[in-house]
């Protein structure tokens, strides 16, 4: 068994596998690395005799690329090595990576790029933008959602099919994110939550024209690409949508909110046992309110 024969198999194995199968965004990542990369180098090595000398000799090909993304690329050959099992479920080939002899980079947070923005130039971009992105920004800002789970907003109530606005509630009912232009699901459970907004972003939505049951942002047939959104966001000054939900992240930081709630509404799941404990992301009342104490840190 070689690796391009084991990677088809694992990567068929991941997608319909019935415990968190892998979305399809995680699939072409996948592909990607395998095509670039992987198989290039390691297509017709047998898994049989690779171990860590011939990891060592890999990651050396992998020179010039970002640390993260070496050791994600590394990640996968151990995945598709450990994948090949028995029909008892044994590992065929089990190994004890050794990454300090491999020469594995270090991934420091330092040296991640985590870019953010301010508030004037936030103002600055949401005032220039054109047409639907001026909104789209506000809200991103002012939520922390994922681009790819506002694209996927319409205006509800809609009977629990889809993520909706709500705009007597002054909140988002998150249900999924859009992925190639198709809605899906979320992988974990804390993707599935409701985000309480600020009375004045639920007015800027309200001057949408927007019919319930409709996208809120929309493209040219449905779904607004996201190529589209991050070309706009890039001419607008926006360095990423990921500035935008770090700096919602900021702001409640800033202003004391609770963490369970703040985890709650970014959609992070909780580290330890008193996260689970904790039920203060069910008290509505209390979410209602601290969404109006946050406010928005940046003017309209």
């Amino acid at each position: 068994m070689n690796f391009t024969q084991q990677s088809e198999m694992f990567l068929d194995g991941i997608e319909k596998r019935k415990r968190s199968p892998a979305s399809a965004n995680t699939i072409r990542v996948y592909q990607s690395y395998l095509r670039a990369h992987i198989l290039p180098q390691l297509g017709r090595a047998p898994l049989a005799t690779f171990e860590n000398g011939a990891m060592r000799t890999f990651v050396r090909t992998l020179e010039g690329l970002a640390p993260s993304t070496v050791v994600s690329i590394t990640n996968l050959v151990k995945a598709v090595v450990a994948s090949a099992q028995d029909a008892n479920g044994n590992e065929l080939y089990p190994r004890a990576w050794n990454n300090e002899f491999i020469d594995l980079p270090l991934v420091s947070s330092r040296d991640q790029k985590t870019p953010t923005i301010g508030s004037a130039a936030l103002q600055e971009a949401i005032c220039g933008a054109k047409g639907q992105f001026g909104p789209l920004y506000a809200l991103l800002a002012a939520s922390g959602l994922r681009i790819s789970e506002a694209l996927a907003l319409r205006a509800g109530p809609d009977g629990g099919r889809s993520s909706v606005w709500l705009a007597g509630d002054s909140k988002l009912v998150i249900r999924g994110q859009v992925q190639n232009g198709e809605f899906v699901r979320p992988k974990t459970a804390a993707g599935f939550r409701e985000v309480d907004i600020h009375e004045d972003i639920n007015k800027v939505l309200c001057s949408i024209d927007c019919p319930v049951g409709d996208l809120l942002f929309t493209g040219y047939n449905g779904y607004l690409p996201l190529a589209a959104a991050y070309d706009a966001a890039k001419k607008d000054g926006i360095p990423g949508f990921h500035s935008l939900r770090r700096f919602r992240v900021t702001r409640l930081r800033e202003v004391g909110a609770p963490e369970d709630l703040l985890k709650y509404w970014i959609g992070h799941s909780g580290k330890d046992i008193s996260d689970r404990y904790s039920k203060l992301a069910q008290n509505t009342q209390i979410r209602k309110e601290w969404a109006q104490k946050a406010g928005l840190g940046f003017s309209l």
